[in-house]
């Protein structure tokens, strides 16, 4: 089930048809930018999982995921970094910077 869209981008699972997510955040909501380096990641498959992680958190903005890297933007109110650094460890990797 969808929530109410806040900050212009829809926040809990995604659907199929909104892929993918609608980035445009709205006067007065902020957005707090973040770049992590993460260990672990060595192919496609790897970032895969963790664009997936970043995108299972509620409040996550996913900008770019590469081999060793991710950069995301996030609403302070809905998660914390330290939420965000757990689904990536959750799936095995390590987060070298400190959120």
């Amino acid at each position: 089930m969808l929530q109410e869209p806040r900050c212009g981008v829809w926040f809990g699972p995604t659907p199929r048809w909104l892929v993918p997510p609608m980035i445009t955040p709205s006067r007065g909501c902020t957005m707090t930018h973040l770049e992590l380096d993460i260990s672990g990641m060595s192919c496609n498959h790897c970032v895969g999982a963790v664009t997936k992680a970043l995108q299972s958190v509620h409040g996550v903005v996913v900008e770019q995921v590469a081999i060793g890297k991710a950069t995301i933007s996030y609403d302070a109110e809905a998660t914390s970094p330290a939420q965000i650094a757990l689904a990536i460890e959750d799936e095995g990797f390590a987060v070298l910077t400190s959120p």
